[in-house]
């Protein structure tokens, strides 16, 4: 059974034979030590040019809402391609080209394969009583070795 507690710390294991020389570590970087910290100026007030705010009190409308009017527009005509050479993908020079005759619904896997049944499978049967032999007491080998 699992008791809890620290376990058993392991020794570092560093090489004997080290082509990298040893240095203690001082905890300075590069960035620390090339650049201080500085302040930018304060930003300027930004005023505006004259004539760029309307005069007057704000009465609540804008340049899109007066200038907008809604409404909708004439539907386009659908510009479908009376004849196509494109061929259909796959096997084209048996089936043709596209567009030729009317569409009947049928697919080469609907023409091409009918379904099929397979023999049916044998029914397992296990033997009488537990695998392991005897009654079931409530353990797994899971629990009693880990």
């Amino acid at each position: 059974d699992f008791m809890g507690g620290a376990a058993e710390r392991s020794a570092s294991a560093k090489p004997k034979n080290s082509t990298i020389p040893y240095h203690p570590f001082d905890g300075t970087t590069s960035y620390g030590a090339e650049f201080s910290p500085k302040r930018g100026d304060r930003a300027e007030k930004v005023v505006r040019a004259s004539g760029t705010v309307a005069g007057g009190p704000f009465d609540g409308t804008t340049t899109y809402g007066t200038d907008f009017m809604g409404g909708t527009a004439q539907r386009s005509a659908s510009a479908k391609p009376k004849e196509s050479a494109i061929p259909y993908r796959g096997l084209a020079e048996a089936r043709g080209p596209c567009g030729e005759g009317p569409f009947d619904g049928t697919t080469s896997y609907g023409a091409e394969f009918s379904p099929k049944r397979g023999d049916r499978a044998e029914k397992v049967i296990r033997a009488s009583g537990p695998v392991s032999g005897g009654q079931f007491d409530g353990t797994t080998t899971y629990g009693n070795d880990f």
